[in-house]
């Protein structure tokens, strides 16, 4: 963890502090979260699951104070009175506010560690996301602040607005984002980048995949050095320059959540420009998010718990393998909207590279000019004669 040592900011090494801790616990919680699960199972079976031809489907439920939403895969959503239901059903509901049944702000704190080639780096994140405009549960217009701060020069900041939408009748939510990019990199040179995204869930399946485009001044300089060769009759005068180039590229990712909160990924990515070399290779990650059913927060304080590792590699930066931990905190402590099955995507994190990837690019001017002629040599100047040296007579007189 010497990573976590050598982060600049205050901020970042209390954030670690809390990670760390995290993840310390994090085996605590889950044995919490079985004992919870198992004092509610018998009473919410009939409310969270539905049974067609002995395939059990995952059902949305949503609560009011006075309704609840049952939106099963095998029917279309109907309202319902609670006093209209079974005893078993209302007392087994999950009852919120109708103020509350939205999806809520939130914001997210991690830290990331990784190691390439014997390095190893750290990185402090916070994300925020923020509801736009929803409705009904099905549709949602939000917004997804990112800042991510490594343990050196580089710093970046994302700004996502996207759209989600979900069929909880079919099991299924898609969505799309467009996001504004901003990167420092570690020669101190910024960039400038659009990403374009989509991603779509259907029941255990995940499918996403990103557009990076660089706007701007997409190539900065870092050195510059001249260079002067005499060669015959000519004077070349070389030019060598090394540049940063932001580099456009697409990723893409195949996922599959194994059981609740555990959803594995892989994809690859390309990223390439003239005069750079190619970054491209496969990916592979394994993500486990933690939260409680029974609408309560972890430790009375998160709303989830996330771990994920993954790896990957290419032939510029190598092998290259990153563990991270985050928590997730609700802007309003008192409300919480309790999401099962693939709703609970609908507030994910958009899932993108975390940076603007940039490259080297070696560029040499050359000028040539003819050298001049070479001056004629002076003409020697003759001796003085000593004979003539005094042209003076002298007379006696």
């Amino acid at each position: 963890m010497e990573a976590w040592l050598i982060m600049r900011k205050p901020i970042t090494k209390k954030l670690t502090l809390i990670i760390s801790a995290l993840l310390i616990v994090s085996g605590g919680i889950g044995l919490v979260k079985t004992f919870i699960n198992s004092e509610h199972k018998s009473d919410t079976s009939d409310t969270t699951n539905r049974t067609q031809n002995g395939t059990k489907e995952r059902a949305l439920i949503v609560a009011s104070s006075t309704e609840i939403l049952d939106t099963s895969s095998d029917k279309r959503p109907l309202i319902k009175k609670l006093d209209e239901l079974p005893s078993a059903v209302s007392k087994s509901a999950i009852t919120i506010k109708i103020a509350e049944s939205h999806y809520q702000p939130y914001v997210q704190l991690g830290g990331s560690f990784f190691s390439r080639a014997g390095k190893t780096s750290g990185m402090a994140t916070t994300d925020l996301l923020i509801p736009i405009w929803q409705n009904n549960l099905t549709d949602l217009v939000f917004a997804d602040l990112r800042l991510n701060d490594r343990s050196d020069v580089p710093f970046e900041g994302n700004m996502h607005l996207g759209y989600r939408h979900l069929s909880p009748e079919s099991q299924q939510m898609f969505g799309v984002y467009v996001a504004f990019d901003r990167k420092k990199t570690k020669t101190k040179n910024y960039f400038n980048q659009l990403t374009f995204g989509g991603e779509y869930w259907h029941k255990n399946w995940f499918f996403g995949g990103n557009i990076y485009r660089p706007i701007g001044n997409t190539t900065r300089k870092i050195d510059e050095s001249n260079e002067e060769v005499i060669s015959g009759g000519s004077i070349s005068t070389i030019k060598k320059m090394t540049n940063e180039k932001a580099l456009p590229g697409v990723d893409g990712e195949v996922g599959y959540e194994f059981k609740e909160g555990l959803v594995g990924y892989v994809g690859g990515y390309y990223f390439g420009a003239s005069d750079v070399n190619t970054v491209c290779g496969p990916r592979a990650r394994l993500a486990y998010d933690l939260s409680l059913d029974n609408g309560k927060r972890i430790l009375g304080i998160f709303d989830k718990v996330g771990l994920e590792v993954g790896v990957q590699k290419d032939k510029v930066r190598g092998t290259v393998v990153y563990l991270s931990a985050n928590v997730r905190i609700g802007w309003l402590p008192q409300k919480q909207t309790v999401l099962q099955g693939v709703s609970r995507h609908m507030v994910d994190p958009v899932r993108r590279d975390i940076d603007i990837v940039t490259g080297t690019e070696q560029r040499q001017d050359v000028q040539r000019r003819q050298q001049p002629p070479a001056a004629p040599a002076p003409a020697p100047v003759p001796a003085p004669d000593s004979d003539s040296s005094d042209d003076t007579v002298s007379s006696a007189g």
